[in-house]
């Protein structure tokens, strides 16, 4: 086969055109940051890439729904302890009604007090975080209690049965309050009807009724405990979860990293030998050019 001066001319640019793309490559990888950035640069490690990046981003979703969870939880746990306090303070006020030393006007005054407690108890389950009510189940809009004649203890509810949740995983949930329901069906009855029931035989001088609104006040603390110390254990598992989504996002965009980063040693390395075997390209291109017939002569 005749090699012509055409052929190795041919031959010589095309080599060029290839070396000026490998190294436009490596000169893109150098000032993006990615060796990989799309498919064809390496079909494997792109896709990985993909994959990778997409469970990054939800487990950032995830995480931010635990993040909103766990504020929640916690306004909700805060009230739930401020309960416990009060409810504490209705059982020593309960105790000393029963007393027999009590007199008539010390009587009213503590049923006033047992009143008073109530409210606070209306006022701690109506507690919202960003205008959310969080013991109104998922009717978060509407202010779950209000003082009624016609709810059990004069305090009717507006929320539902469905506790509010926040989502964990594609297939998990978990409770970050408890419902209006779950907090007044105590085993002794309706928490508000408890109190509002004992005011009334303290006002009245009921001593039996008095005497067993004792039994009762353990019954509607030992309650809400039960419901503080179950919130409470979702609040660590949250935590808990949180920890290792943070952990698993940080060994996956490592992976990510390892997969599309640029090696800028190999690819500055890349780009020298490039150049260097390009100027020397160059260099015979120019002189194939240069060569004539008189040359030969």
């Amino acid at each position: 086969m005749r090699v012509t001066q055409q052929t190795i001319f041919n031959n010589l640019t095309r080599y060029l055109n290839e070396n000026r793309e490998t190294m436009a490559k490596y000169q893109r990888q150098v000032t993006t940051g990615k060796s990989v950035t799309k498919a064809s640069d390496d079909n494997i490690a792109f896709t990985t890439a993909r994959h990778l990046e997409n469970k990054i981003r939800q487990n950032k979703q995830y995480q931010s729904n635990i993040s909103s969870g766990l504020t929640k939880a916690r306004f909700a746990a805060d009230a739930l302890e401020n309960m416990v306090d009060v409810l504490i303070d209705f059982k020593s006020t309960v105790v000393n009604a029963a007393s027999d030393s009590a007199n008539t006007d010390a009587r009213e005054m503590m049923a006033d007090k047992v009143e008073g407690l109530k409210s606070k108890l209306v006022d701690l389950a109506n507690i919202d975080y960003n205008d959310n009510y969080l013991f109104g189940g998922t009717q978060t809009d509407i202010t779950p209690f209000s003082f009624d004649s016609g709810g059990a203890g004069g305090v009717a509810y507006s929320g539902n049965d469905k506790a509010l949740q926040a989502k964990l995983s594609e297939i998990s949930n978990m409770d970050i309050s408890v419902t209006g329901e779950d907090l007044r069906n105590t085993e002794a009855g309706d928490l508000f009807k408890i109190l509002q029931d004992t005011a009334d035989a303290i006002r009245s001088d009921d001593s039996s009724a008095i005497n067993t609104s004792i039994d009762k006040a353990d019954e509607a603390l030992s309650h809400v405990i039960d419901l503080a110390a179950k919130l409470g254990n979702n609040i660590n598992r949250m935590d808990f979860l949180d920890e290792q989504l943070k952990g698993h996002a940080i060994d996956m965009e490592g992976e990510v990293s390892q997969l599309t980063d640029t090696d800028y040693i190999e690819a500055f390395s890349a780009i020298q030998k490039y150049e260097t075997t390009y100027a020397a390209a160059l260099s015979v291109h120019a002189k194939i050019i240069q060569t004539s017939l008189l040359d030969f002569l």
